[in-house]
């Protein structure tokens, strides 16, 4: 990643990469049975990471301002905001079936692919631009 690309960039580049994803992934879930049921999971897992992504930069930003001790205790807070949001979206998943607790799963790593992903699809997108 280039000294010149900002925090928002990252930021939309990995959403779209979870929305690739996840639209990869609904492409497969075609082949199975229930295709709503686990389709509302999928879905719910990458609404959860795309919320999460938003959170954590906006989170870190919000601790750039703060010293260092302050900066710590606020991450590590929002940390735990961000985790029991999380589970109490998969206890609904669960307690309500309206969806698969399988497929939110896959869902939210797509936070964590997009996160790998990310450095790479900017240097394609730069180098795209760069041709155009």
């Amino acid at each position: 990643m280039s000294e010149t690309t900002d925090v928002k960039t990252v930021g939309r580049e990995m959403i779209l990469i979870m929305v690739a994803f996840g639209l990869l992934v609904q492409t497969i879930l075609l082949l199975f049975p229930d295709k709503m049921y686990h389709s509302l999971g999928l879905w719910a897992g990458i609404a959860i990471g795309i919320a999460s992504s938003i959170h954590m930069r906006v989170s870190l930003e919000d601790a750039m301002e703060q010293d260092e001790d302050g900066a710590v205790k606020y991450v590590r807070s929002r940390f735990v905001i961000r985790y029991l949001v999380t589970a109490v979206v998969l206890a609904a998943v669960i307690y309500l079936r309206i969806g698969s607790i399988v497929t939110v799963l896959i869902g939210i790593v797509g936070l964590k692919i997009s996160a790998y992903l990310q450095p790479i699809i900017h240097k394609l997108l730069v180098k795209f631009k760069n041709n155009e």
